[in-house]
């Protein structure tokens, strides 16, 4: 008796962190559900939210990798080790007038 066996290998899932926008011009208060809008725009990626990331950091260790300023790029490479993503979004949106504009891009952890 002899059986085939049909291994599919499917793609590995493609995990991206944002623990959050920032806002320039606008109410801090927005940039929790901005950032969850944006990350359900991504198709095929799995984005994990501060929310998310409230669940899976401790809240102690989730202010110490979060409070680090402008000098974002080292801090944000750590979440994103920690959290095992390959890559991080950061932004921010500015309201310039009557625009507001959106910046965004994915850093490696």
């Amino acid at each position: 008796m002899c059986c085939a066996v049909l291994i599919s290998a499917a793609a590995p899932e493609l995990k991206i962190a944002a623990p959050g926008l920032t806002l320039n011009g606008l109410d801090e208060k927005l940039s929790s559900p901005f950032t969850d809008h944006l990350a359900q725009r991504f198709e095929g990626v799995r984005v994990i939210t501060s929310r998310d990331i409230a669940a899976l950091l401790g809240l102690q260790r989730q202010a110490q990798l979060l409070a680090c300023g402008d000098a974002a790029a080292n801090c944000m490479a750590e979440l994103g080790n920690a959290l095992g993503v390959d890559g991080v979004l950061i932004g921010d949106v500015v309201k310039l007038g009557r625009v507001v504009q959106l910046n965004l891009r994915i850093i490696d952890p």
